[in-house]
């Protein structure tokens, strides 16, 4: 069965909810996405501990049928990657303050 989205790629830039939740639905419906994480601090979701177990179900949830790559986007060579991916995607979800996407190119 073809999917409404197949042959759509997405990148995706958050580390809020609702642009979370968007992609994950973009990616049920047949999107390729793939989700840019910068490196991991000792606050991130991903940890396993008692602390943070929501969050990471929360993320585990939202992140279903998406690929990932971490990329510290402090990094020039690291933002020319984010902007190769960006030059190939059909779309760009992100959830920064106003002007950062800008910094990054």
């Amino acid at each position: 069965m073809t999917m409404p989205l197949e042959g759509i790629r997405v990148i995706e830039l958050n580390r809020v909810a609702p642009g979370a939740f968007c992609t994950m639905m973009l990616g049920d419906m047949g999107a390729e996405v793939i989700k840019i994480d910068t490196p991991a601090d000792p606050d991130n979701a991903k940890h396993f501990d008692a602390k943070h177990q929501d969050e990471w179900q929360r993320s585990e949830f939202t992140n279903r049928n998406k690929k990932s790559i971490t990329l510290n986007l402090k990094d020039g060579a690291a933002q020319k990657i984010l902007q190769k991916l960006a030059s190939e995607a059909d779309v760009l979800v992100e959830g920064f303050r106003p002007g950062v996407t800008q910094r990054l190119g």
